[in-house]
């Protein structure tokens, strides 16, 4: 009987996390080319953690989301699209015994910061000179990955 719970409870929180996935794919596709208003970076980062569970699962997942964040002004989709790209490279890059993915939302001087950090091994010099050139890769053999470039001010 105990095993009979377990599992229909894990088939209910499976269909609840299958029933979000749903929902956040639906609210990506609605969006137009820009879409910049205020915005919750913690609801972002949820998102896209819901979004890429297949990937984060199999590694050690380290958040930290400061409770009372400010919104910020930006184009949900488009955060939401770069944070999956960063959280799937981390995922692809680590290749220790011990994955680790750390998440971090935090304020400092006013200001709103979002930190993700993977204990991976790094990129290589000449993969570093190459990463703001557009749809540049190291994987197009498999396909590729989201292509970002984006200057810090």
């Amino acid at each position: 009987m105990r095993k009979l719970n377990y599992t229909s409870q894990s088939v209910q929180e499976s269909a609840q996390r299958i029933g979000s996935i749903i929902h956040d794919l639906k609210h990506f596709s609605r969006y137009g080319l820009s879409n910049v208003k205020p915005v919750a970076l913690n609801h972002i980062v949820e998102t896209a953690l819901r979004l890429t569970h297949n990937n984060v699962k199999r590694l050690q997942l380290q958040l930290s989301l400061h409770p009372q964040l400010p919104a910020i002004k930006g184009d949900e989709l488009q955060l939401q699209l770069l944070l999956i790209n960063l959280i799937q490279n981390a995922c692809l890059a680590m290749d220790k015994i011990h994955p680790l993915l750390t998440i971090e939302t935090r304020i400092e001087e006013g200001r709103v910061y979002l930190k993700v950090i993977d204990n991976s091994s790094g990129m290589q010099p000449h993969i570093q000179a190459r990463i703001r050139e557009p749809f540049f890769t190291t994987r197009r053999e498999q396909g590729g990955t989201w292509a970002w470039a984006f200057d810090h001010q």
